[in-house]
């Protein structure tokens, strides 16, 4: 079987000659059958149909995906000129490098005030340029509605600021969520939910992260109720690469079926289950939960990408105390190497 060392190790090596290493003048567009008809003799064009090794863009789409994601961008630049399908994967991967989000990460941090009555404090993680327009209107807003805690500059990061917001109650500021959200832009890495959010804090959180994606959520300290779960699956699930529960409660009609469905979508889910004794299950119910969990990414798989499917595998750890898991963790990995047999 070839690797996917192997694979770099032929493209990279079918590259040479080609100029020396610069490989700059490889970008302009070009079909496969172009570049090919360029090399009639055959150096990229040796990954055509008369190539003895494995046609890359046989291996199926999730996965060059992959590839173009994690190859050095010298590598990169040679498979874009190879074909269109890789020439689109790669055009997408740099577009994406040059349209950072502006916003990182964005944490809720939801405390109890002294009178028992639910206070949310938003801590937002800015990536932005000091002129830039929404900015400036985030922060007078701030200014006017005395809200903004701390700004400060990220070490290392010029353009990076961090601004903390400090909303007693959050439906009473919809003119600086409003600003909050011009300022988030349509993509964020990380959503960050601490403590457990009154129906108010759910409904204004749902507003200022709507039609956002992001790929990660982390909950921790939280009491997971049927509001607070409707929220995750309408503002939060769709795009996720990972999610990860730790210290919460699930005070819900059904957590095994939110647990499920929460696991069609991510491609990592970590969960400490320690804190959920209203679950009431053995360690076999755990295996059962996890096993429906993976079957939800398989099936899930098998509709948006049938080719993959078997390429795939179950990455799961657990972490017990005494004779209760207490940490499940769920993978969806690609195994280590490819052939025309695994396909």
């Amino acid at each position: 079987s070839r690797s996917l060392p192997l694979i770099r190790h032929r493209v990279m090596a079918n590259t040479e000659g080609q100029g020396g290493s610069s490989l700059s003048h490889m970008i302009p567009d070009q079909s496969a059958e172009e570049y090919h008809g360029t090399e009639k003799h055959g150096k990229v064009g040796s990954m055509n149909s008369h190539s003895t090794g494995f046609p890359i863009e046989e291996l199926p789409r999730e996965l060059l995906r992959m590839i173009v994601r994690y190859m050095p961008w010298q590598t990169n630049i040679a498979l874009r000129a190879t074909s269109r399908l890789l020439k689109q994967y790669v055009d997408e991967r740099m577009w994406k490098l040059v349209t950072y989000p502006l916003v990182m990460r964005i944490l809720f941090n939801v405390v109890q005030s002294d009178d028992n009555l639910p206070r949310t404090t938003v801590k937002i993680t800015l990536w932005v340029s000091r002129d830039n327009q929404s900015l400036f209107e985030l922060r007078l807003a701030s200014q006017l509605e005395d809200a903004l805690l701390v700004e400060r500059d990220v070490e290392e990061q010029k353009e990076q600021k961090r601004y903390e917001f400090d909303f007693e109650s959050m439906d009473k500021h919809a003119t600086m969520l409003g600003h909050l959200r011009n300022c988030i832009g349509e993509n964020i890495n990380r959503l960050e939910i601490d403590g457990s959010p009154s129906p108010n804090s759910i409904d204004a959180i749902g507003k200022t992260v709507d039609g956002v994606q992001f790929s990660t959520l982390h909950i921790d300290y939280a009491e997971i109720n049927d509001d607070f779960g409707d929220f995750i699956e309408e503002h939060v699930l769709q795009g996720l690469e990972e999610i990860l529960l730790v210290y919460i409660q699930m005070n819900m009609a059904d957590p095994r079926h939110f647990l499920r469905k929460m696991s069609s979508y991510a491609r990592h889910i970590q969960i400490d289950v320690y804190r959920l004794p209203d679950l009431a299950m053995s360690d076999m119910e755990y295996t059962e939960l996890i096993v429906q969990m993976f079957s939800n990414k398989m099936d899930k798989l098998k509709t948006n990408f049938p080719s993959l499917e078997r390429n795939y595998g179950l990455k799961l750890n657990c972490r017990s105390m005494i004779s209760t898991i207490r940490l499940m963790n769920i993978v969806l990995v690609p195994k280590v190497t490819m052939s025309p047999s695994n396909m």
